[in-house]
């Protein structure tokens, strides 16, 4: 099968973000407006138990009580019940991603025409979509447990067999951490390579081929890894730096200067003054939220469309060679 063109691919992604800003907009705004609206009603109610929460373990820090703090019977049943309504938070996510992969990775194989200001979709696309994804995270979460034992088991018998060959448990300790660093290095390379091969043909595999794409996206990334890859880091990198950078900058500049007043005030083992500094942080961020919020909301299309449309793009240039070289093939 012939090599995704990196180059090509990138080039798309990025006319794709930039000049069709609007049509990406026009996907992602209402979904969003949707999970802020669940946001609202799942974590807002909450924020003053956090707050008091904050306000607790700074007090105990500050105090230099190495117990921890102490939280109330109410507090404790507040949080599960928070537990709860994050699960169903979470499910809200889950489904805005699928809505908003599936209308960007439409409009980036031409699949959607006409006027269209608005996108709100859940059928068939964005079901198998969500259970894709959510199947690949169960998939990966096994690796990490699986990998976790063995470097258990590993990093243990290798402290023993270092022991038993320099006769000293400290170069068996940092023998086996050694040896557990670099199994740890080796398993995130390959939960990486799990996740990029499982994950990246999905939507468009799910959009053009109306199947279930985990499976599918691993037969057709066979390969190409390193192409997939480096289009990904091509792509979100320097967007996402770029942004995080003028957000940061515009959070240092907005809301860190009063924070670092207090910061400056602060006394050791002084509670009141651990308090001040929470609610310093939380008046400068409700005092700047627009402009932060503006800033984080101004480049979304930009970023969605960094981060979905190059697995559409990259489909439709492997589609091709795949049709080629079935009939190509002996029968």
């Amino acid at each position: 099968m012939a090599r995704i063109p990196i180059g090509k691919v990138v080039g798309e992604a990025y006319a794709f973000a930039f000049g069709r800003y609007l049509t990406v907009l026009s996907v992602v705004w209402l979904p969003l407006l949707l999970l802020c609206a669940a946001a609202f009603f799942s974590i807002v109610p909450f924020f003053g138990v956090f707050l008091q929460m904050m306000h607790e373990a700074a007090r105990h820090a500050a105090s230099g009580d190495t117990s921890g703090p102490v939280y109330s019977p109410e507090t404790l049943q507040t949080l599960m019940r928070m537990r709860g309504l994050n699960f169903l938070f979470n499910l809200a996510q889950l489904a805005f991603f699928a809505i908003v992969t599936v209308g960007i990775t439409k409009e980036a194989l031409g699949l959607r025409t006409g006027f269209r200001p608005v996108y709100i979709s859940w059928g068939r696309d964005e079901l198998l979509v969500a259970g894709a994804f959510f199947l690949v995270f169960v998939l990966l979460i096994i690796f990490i447990i699986v990998a976790a034992i063995v470097g258990g088991i590993v990093g243990g018998v290798g402290a023993v067999a270092i022991h038993g060959s320099s006769g000293s448990w400290i170069s068996g300790g940092v023998g086996a951490g050694l040896l557990v660093a670099l199994l740890v290095l080796i398993a995130m390379c390959v939960l990486i390579y799990l996740a990029v091969r499982l994950m990246f043909f999905v939507v468009p595999i799910t959009v053009a081929e109306r199947e279930f794409g985990v499976f599918r996206s691993w037969e057709l990334s066979k390969g190409q890894f390193w192409p997939i890859f480096a289009i990904l880091f091509l792509s979100w990198v320097p967007a996402a730096v770029a942004i995080d950078i003028v957000w940061s900058a515009a959070f240092w500049f907005l809301a860190f200067p009063p924070i670092m007043s207090a910061i400056k005030g602060f006394q050791a083992h002084d509670p009141a003054a651990a308090a001040a500094v929470v609610d310093q942080i939380v008046i400068s961020v409700k005092a700047n939220w627009p402009w932060l919020l503006a800033l984080y909301l101004i480049p979304l299309p930009v970023m969605n469309g960094l981060m979905f449309s190059p697995a559409a793009f990259a489909y439709r240039e492997l589609k091709p060679a795949e049709a080629a070289a079935t009939a190509s093939s002996p029968a």
